[in-house]
């Protein structure tokens, strides 16, 4: 005679967050235009799930004409869920380097050379659109990449 053993896993492992909604989540890359192409290197956002709440981390570029490209690594704050795949957050004030951070530990333990630090804030909406992460940026001074940044899915 054989057994059949049927449990269920608790609802909270089975379903997913309605935080953290799985479209948003992973990597997202924008690429701005450059010339004829696009940017070598582009703005990047990580978003994850962490304790049933999403989190996002912005790795920023910051083109300051003659002086140069710099890197930035901050978590975005006013993190908010919209309906139907869409989400807000603001980019904070947030310390320039002149090699791109790898992770947040690296920014948080100071492990790289600071070039300065910008206080303009920018503040991001949008949503997911066809497989690619749409979104609106804002700012009081003019250090938006773009009005409207497309970014998609990294590997």
């Amino acid at each position: 005679m054989s057994m059949i053993f049927l449990f269920a896993l608790p609802t909270a492992w089975t379903s997913p967050s309605p935080e953290c909604p799985p479209p948003l989540l992973g990597a997202w890359e924008y690429r701005q235009r450059a010339g004829d192409g696009y940017d070598a290197e582009g703005e990047r956002l990580q978003l994850i799930c962490s304790d049933k709440a999403l989190k996002g981390f912005y790795y920023g570029l910051e083109r300051e004409g003659e002086h140069g490209l710099y890197y930035t690594l901050v978590e975005v704050t006013d993190l908010k869920v919209v309906p139907e795949a869409g989400l807000s957050f603001t980019v904070p004030g947030r310390e320039l380097f002149y090699q791109r951070p790898t992770d947040p530990q690296a920014v948080a333990e100071k492990k790289l050379q600071s070039a300065g630090f910008t206080r303009d804030e920018l503040h991001i909406q949008g949503r997911v659109k066809e497989g690619n992460l749409v979104l609106s940026c804002t700012a009081k001074a003019s250090s938006c990449p773009e009005n409207v940044m497309v970014f998609h899915k990294s590997p």
